[in-house]
């Protein structure tokens, strides 16, 4: 033993048991009242679950090492006591405290109006999320892949860190995945269940979405899940009818609240991280309204520009192997906008493709103007992905598209990307209040067999086609917008 390492003994009940953990070895989760703490630990001994155990173990810069675990009381007796621990630990957080320190920020008057009717929900959502955690149940969090997501990702990364350094021992049950899409559909879930069958606990095993969208096609995996695993899910796009996601216990989007989706989902994720851990992620907030073209956006903020630039960068491409140490994970992207020299270049080149990209589309894209005078541009989106390999995506480059063409005045506009099977689309805000451009969609879902799926903000929405029918429904849809040609 060397002189940093500690002989140490902790006296518990065990919460949570995951087999066949590094080769024969199980992982036990133990959580103690005295001192408060949650420790895991791998062991050979087979224990039952909710029993009361003695753990010795040596405690080292790597952790807890060399455990021994003794059973000391029969499993009955450690239920309850474990209950009573789980609820020790998370009012110990302070997520009541935190809460009202969020209630009296107001540096953005209208977000915070939302965010003060929001904090009974978070509250009791993230009292869930860290029984969850602490309690040794596998946690996977789904962020998509843009900037918003991914800040949101950051700032539940470091509010768990905290929480770890403070009440944890041990690695917790915790996968961060990258999400293309906004649907969670089967195939995720099945995904997320194997990751989740060598488990037994106390809680169920849990899946945190951030930044997801509110598709039907979500349905069936949502039904699924019941009694499987439960969801916290962060979300902040319009919610049609029949959406089973506003069912889950843990659903929280500020349009139930009388916000809207300028309310984004990775600022929801990081006021939500604030709530359990008091850890602020105010670079982070600000960076997901810049990526999500946000009305509450301040691009003035040149750090957070920054980073809303640089993430969306990164989580677009194919290949970001030249760019980053290991997988897009939170610790991943946190190591690269740490490094300034790194951060410059990429937001220089980032900036760059976007301006060239930009200029191919207004030169090669199609114009037309609706009966009311509307610029209405279609971009074929293909020679912008050919050159540049993946960034920029589709949807990400039709905001700024957009954001460039409203800059130049006239009546409003709206730009429709087209690429393989995806048709994105934009519109000014007094259009979109204008046009109801989700019930087009829906309209096109009856109107062509060509059209799988659609959806969105008012604003900002995607329609996914079967890629052979891309003229139909991009015809369709021109037609409903009563758009003709414009010369171009």
């Amino acid at each position: 033993m060397s002189k940093e390492d500690t002989a140490m003994h902790i006296d518990g009940i065990i919460s949570s048991v995951r087999e066949g953990y590094a080769g024969n070895m199980r992982r036990y989760t133990i959580l103690s009242e005295n001192p408060l703490v949650s420790l895991n630990v791998d062991s050979r001994e087979e224990i039952p679950l909710f029993s009361a155990v003695r753990a010795d173990y040596t405690m080292t810069n790597a952790g807890a090492e060399d455990v021994r675990l003794k059973a000391v009381s029969p499993i009955g007796e450690g239920r309850a006591k474990l209950d009573a621990i789980i609820k020790a630990l998370v009012s110990g957080i302070g997520i009541e405290r935190n809460s009202k320190s969020i209630e009296g920020d107001n540096s953005k008057p209208e977000l915070d109006e939302i965010t003060r009717k929001m904090l009974g929900k978070l509250g009791s959502s993230g009292n869930a999320f860290i029984a969850a955690y602490f309690s040794g149940a596998p946690i996977t969090v789904r962020f998509h892949n843009d900037g918003d997501g991914s800040t949101g990702a950051i700032g539940l990364y470091n509010a768990l860190l905290k929480l770890n350094a403070n009440y944890c021992i041990g690695e917790m049950q915790i996968r961060w995945v990258m999400h293309k899409g906004v649907t969670y559909n089967m195939e995720a879930f099945y995904n997320d269940s194997i990751y989740f069958s060598n488990y037994a606990g106390a809680l169920l095993p849990r899946v945190c979405m951030i930044d997801f969208g509110t598709a039907l096609e979500s349905n069936p995996a949502i039904k699924a899940s019941q009694g499987k695993c439960g969801i916290t899910w962060l979300d902040h796009h319009p919610i049609p009818e029949g959406f089973m996601g506003i069912e889950l216990d843990d659903y929280i989007n500020p349009i139930l609240y009388g916000g809207t989706a300028d309310y984004t989902g990775g600022y929801l994720a990081c006021i939500f991280a604030e709530a359990i851990s008091g850890v602020k992620s105010e670079s982070m907030k600000e960076a997901s309204l810049i990526s999500d073209v946000s009305r509450y956006a301040e691009p003035s903020n040149k750090e957070a520009l920054k980073y809303a630039t640089v993430l969306d960068f990164i989580t677009g491409l194919k290949d970001y192997t030249r760019y980053l140490d290991g997988p897009v994970t939170p610790k991943y992207l946190i190591k690269l906008i740490s490094d300034e020299e790194k951060l410059n270049s990429i937001y220089s080149y980032a900036n760059e493709v976007m301006d060239d990209s930009i200029q191919i589309g207004l030169k090669q894209g199609k114009k037309y103007i609706s009966a009311e005078g509307i610029d209405i541009r279609v971009v074929d989106f293909s020679n912008i992905a050919d050159k540049y390999q993946g960034y920029i995506l589709p949807g990400r480059y039709s905001s700024r598209l957009q954001s460039h063409i409203e800059r130049n005045g006239g009546k409003g506009s709206i730009t429709i990307v087209t690429f393989n099977n995806y048709i994105s689309l934009r519109l000014s805000k007094h259009i979109a209040d204008a046009i109801d451009i989700l019930s087009i969609i829906e309209r096109l879902k009856g109107e062509s067999e060509y059209v799988e799926s659609g959806g969105g903000h008012k604003e900002a929405c995607s329609i996914k086609i079967y890629s052979e029918g891309r003229n139909e429904v991009l015809d369709l849809l021109l037609k409903e917008l009563h758009a003709r040609a414009a010369g171009k």
